[in-house]
């Protein structure tokens, strides 16, 4: 919330915009660590790891084309995912039909009752020509989340979102991580099914 200027005080931006980009300095750092701690696709590693999978699908009254520019494009997400609260791009690369994004986001999660804040470091690879993305999240303590997200093109004029989610984590959080974060996506569908299906981006796939 940005506080009211008092008389004769310096402008809120002069002392808050270097604070801030500090802030995103280290927020890339934390990306670059993360990432380098990753562990590659597969079963989780070790006995006291779990892997818990859940699929999610959903019809759209709109064009396959404008639903994967909406969706794939993250910044769309914000007020749709329920624990969404700030993004800080890092890098953007393409090749060919490939876009990779690299970003943190800041989520605040509801645990018995209180939301707690935390850093979701995000890799994400959209794939244009073929109206997929995936990404690969990691997050603090140790839980790694792999999504794939697959539109189609249904025959009657409808599109089709299918969406797979895999939460690895160690085996007390594994179960909780899963039953938020699918709930959170889940919710996410649905905001983002009425704002394509009500025109708010009738422009997505010009």
């Amino acid at each position: 919330m940005r506080l009211p200027r008092l008389p004769g005080a310096r402008p809120a931006r002069t002392a808050q915009a270097p604070d801030r980009e500090a802030g995103d300095r280290e927020v890339r750092a934390a990306w670059q660590s993360a990432t380098r701690l990753r562990t590659p696709p597969g079963p989780p590693g070790g006995r006291l790891r779990r892997l818990v999978e859940h699929t999610l699908t959903i019809d759209i009254e709109a064009p396959a084309r404008r639903v994967f520019e909406v969706y794939a494009d993250v910044r769309n997400h914000m007020g749709a995912h329920s624990f969404l609260q700030r993004l800080v791009m890092h890098a953007e690369a393409a090749q060919q039909d490939v876009r990779t994004v690299d970003f943190t986001a800041f989520e605040a999660v509801p645990v018995a009752g209180v939301r707690v804040s935390t850093a979701v470091h995000v890799r994400q690879r959209i794939d244009h020509r073929n109206l997929t993305y995936e990404t690969v999240t990691w997050s603090s303590p140790a839980v790694m989340t792999r999504q794939k997200v697959v539109v189609t093109a249904l025959d009657d004029g409808r599109t089709r979102v299918d969406e797979t989610l895999a939460f690895e984590a160690n085996l007390l959080l594994a179960r909780f991580a899963a039953t938020r974060g699918t709930a959170a996506h889940l919710a996410t569908h649905h905001h983002l099914k009425t704002a394509i299906e009500t025109g708010r981006f009738a422009d997505a796939d010009r």
